[in-house]
């Protein structure tokens, strides 16, 4: 069913779940904040996942495209770029860095979930956590907007498959979305997000409990349209 939506639409789920996660992270009611964000979490990360595959990659070759274990900026672990330093400069440094590294997208990797949020956890997480949550909610909702932005700019379909362009992006979303699932890991001390994925997605879709999934084809909560189908 995801095959047949286009990259924005999938986005366009991706961000409204993304927002529940936010929302309940700055929620003043502590226990309707709570558990929006953990409910919101796993459906955002599912959103995720269909926009990266949507657009023919896979999750492990965008992360290892510009995480290959340490921060692409500074090279460490635990990160430690300067605050003050320029943006633009800095991304243009890493383009450059990604393109002499790789001629190609890397190979899909079979490294789990955890594993992964580990890497993120080790290379990102005290920084976020003195920067808090604020930024990082922040930071994950600028990604989103800097994906369609990237996007929305491509001068052709074959820039798609640029690996500096629409997979950096791609991996930025997934940067911030691990370090959103680490902070709700700091403050929910038994919480194991991959536990709760499997809970919410046993193999069928949570709404229509089938497989593959037989819900309505119309994206009711976006109100959406399809502009093909436009007269």
């Amino acid at each position: 069913k995801n095959s047949q939506r286009g990259p924005l639409i999938l986005l366009a789920h991706f961000l409204a779940e993304l927002e529940g996660v936010v929302g309940g992270l700055r929620e003043i009611d502590s226990d309707y904040g709570r558990k929006r964000a953990l409910e919101s979490l796993p459906k955002a990360f599912a959103w995720l996942v269909a926009l990266v595959t949507g657009l023919n990659f896979r999750l492990s070759q965008v992360i290892d495209l510009k995480f290959p274990g340490n921060c692409p900026y500074c090279d460490s672990v635990p990160c430690r770029c300067e605050p003050s330093a320029s943006t633009l400069e800095r991304n243009r440094a890493v383009r450059n860095k990604i393109c002499n590294r790789h001629a190609a997208m890397p190979p899909a990797s079979d490294r789990a979930f955890r594993e992964y949020q580990d890497m993120f956890r080790a290379i990102y997480h005290d920084a976020n956590l003195q920067a808090g949550a604020q930024a990082v909610c922040l930071n994950s909702l600028a990604a989103v907007a800097q994906f369609a932005d990237a996007f929305l700019r491509l001068r052709s379909l074959k820039e798609l498959n640029a690996i500096e362009i629409i997979p950096v992006e791609l991996a930025d979303n997934v940067a911030w979305f691990m370090a959103l699932v680490n902070l709700v890991a700091e403050r929910e001390a038994d919480y194991d997000f991959n536990d709760e994925f499997r809970r919410m997605y046993p193999g069928t879709c949570p709404n229509c409990a089938s497989r593959p999934c037989r819900c309505p084809d119309v994206d009711h909560e976006l109100r959406l349209i399809n502009w093909r189908d436009f007269k």
